[in-house]
C-alpha cells in the first residue's frame, strides 16, 4: 500500500478510535437517514409508512443511530466536570501568582492594563462556567433520554420536562461557546465554520424547546441543519487528528512470537539476529497545519540494552529530526515505539529509510556484542 494511502488509513483509524469521531459519524448517518425518511414520503407528514418499505427501514435506521449516539455519550458529562476542576485549579494558581506580584501596586498605566485584563478574565470565567455547566447538564440529562429510548423508562410529563430542560442547557452552551470564540479573537475559516456549527445546533435546540413542526420545526430543514453541523464537526475533528494518535499495531500473537525468537524456539537458536529482531515501519503523517514533512517511524520487536539510544542515533544519521516519541515496553520484554520525525532534510524514500534503519541497528547491535565479548574475555 502506498505511504500516502497508508497514512490516510492510519488517520481514519485514529479518528474513529475517539468517542467524538464516532459520535460525529453517527450524527451524519442519523441526519442522512432522517432526511431520507422525509424525502421518501414527500414531507406530507404521513409517517414512515407513507413512504413504503424503504421509508420504514430508514426510520428504523434513524432510531437505531439515535440510540447509538446516546449510548456513546454515556458518562460524557464527566469531561465537563473535569474541565471545571481544571479551571478552578488554574484560577487558584493564578490568584497565588497575583498575590506574590502584588498586582495592586504599580503605576497608573500598568493598573489600567491589568484591570482590563482581569475584566476580560472574569468574562472568560463566567462564559466557561456557563458553557461547561450547561453542556455537562445536557449530557447528564441526555442519559435519562437514552433510558427512555431504550424503553427502560416510560415516557411521561416528567421526562418531557427533562427533555426541555436539556434543550435549554444545550442552547445556553452554544451561546457561551460562540462568545468564547469571539473572546479568543479567532478569525478565518475555522471561526466561520465553528460559528456556523453553533448556529445550526442552536436552531435545533431551539426547536426542541418550541416543540412545533411548523416553520423552524420543518423536519427536512432540521435534517439539513443536522447534516451541516455533522459535516463541520467531522472536518474539525479530522483536522485535529493525526495518524500518530493511533498506537503502533501489534498483531495478536506477535509478542509471543518475539518472545519465542528471543528464547531460540523458532528456527536456528544460535542466530543472534533473530534474538534481537525489530520490525521498522515508516509512514507519512498527514498534517495540513504545517509545511514540515512529518513521518511516523514505528519500531516493534524484542527489547535490549541501549536499543532506544541506538534508534535515536540511527534516525539522526539519516537527518531525521525527532519531534515526538512514544515508548512502550510490554511485560514480555517487547517494545512498541513510535517516533514522529521531520523528514525535510532527508531525501530517501520510506522503503529506503526502513532498510537503512534496519541495517544500522543491526550494525550497532553487532558492535555492542563485540564490545561485550571483549570485556568479558578480558
Amino acid at each position: 500500500m502506498p505511504s500516502s494511502s497508508k497514512g490516510k488509513v492510519d488517520k481514519t483509524v485514529a479518528f474513529l478510535s475517539k468517542r467524538d469521531g464516532i459520535d460525529k459519524v453517527l450524527k451524519l448517518a442519523k441526519y442522512l437517514s432522517s432526511l431520507g425518511v422525509e424525502l421518501s414520503h414527500g414531507g406530507e407528514g404521513g409517517g414512515a409508512s407513507s413512504g413504503g418499505r424503504g421509508g420504514g427501514k430508514l426510520k428504523d435506521l434513524e432510531s437505531a443511530l439515535s440510540l447509538s449516539r446516546k449510548a456513546f455519550r454515556l458518562g460524557k458529562f464527566l469531561g465537563n466536570v473535569n474541565k471545571l476542576v481544571e479551571l478552578r485549579e488554574r484560577e487558584r494558581k493564578r490568584a497565588e501568582d497575583a498575590a506574590r506580584r502584588e498586582v495592586g501596586k504599580g503605576d497608573g498605566f500598568r493598573k489600567l492594563v491589568e484591570e482590563n485584563y482581569f475584566l476580560s478574565r472574569r468574562t472568560f470565567l463566567v462564559l466557561s462556567l456557563v458553557n461547561n455547566c450547561s453542556e455537562g447538564l445536557y449530557y447528564f440529562l441526555d442519559q435519562l433520554q437514552f433510558l427512555v429510548k431504550a424503553k427502560v423508562l416510560k415516557k411521561s410529563d416528567t421526562i418531557k420536562g427533562i427533555k426541555r430542560t436539556a434543550a435549554v442547557a444545550e442552547l445556553l452552551s452554544y451561546v457561551a461557546d460562540t462568545l468564547l470564540l469571539v473572546l479568543d479573537g479567532k478569525s478565518g475559516e475555522d471561526m466561520c465554520f465553528s460559528t456556523m456549527q453553533n448556529l445550526a445546533d442552536f436552531l435545533m435546540a431551539l426547536d426542541d424547546i418550541r416543540d412545533s413542526e411548523g416553520g423552524l420545526g420543518d423536519p427536512r430543514f432540521l435534517s439539513c441543519l443536522g447534516l451541516v453541523s455533522a459535516l463541520i464537526g467531522i472536518r474539525s475533528k479530522w483536522k485535529k487528528t493525526t495518524a500518530l494518535s493511533q498506537p503502533p499495531i501489534v498483531l495478536r500473537g506477535e509478542e509471543r512470537l518475539h518472545a519465542n525468537w528471543s528464547e531460540g524456539n523458532l528456527g536456528n537458536s544460535n542466530s543472534s539476529d533473530r534474538s534481537n529482531f525489530v520490525e521498522i515501519r515508516v509512514s507519512k503523517v498527514e498534517d495540513t497545519t504545517t509545511t514540515e514533512e512529518k513521518y511516523s517511524v514505528d519500531v516493534c520487536g524484542k527489547d535490549r540494552s541501549g536499543l532506544l539510544c541506538d534508534i535515536t542515533r540511527a534516525l539522526k544519521s539519516l537527518d531525521l529530526v525527532v519531534k515526538k516519541a512514544f515508548v512502550k515496553t510490554g511485560v514480555s520484554g517487547t517494545v512498541s515505539d513510535t517516533f514522529e520525525v521531520n523528514k525535510s532534510n532527508c531525501k530517501l524514500s520510506t522503503e529506503e529509510i526502513e532498510k537503512q534503519l534496519s541495517e544500522t541497528l543491526q550494525e550497532m547491535q553487532a558492535e555492542a556484542c563485540d564490545k561485550q565479548q571483549k570485556a568479558s574475555s578480558s
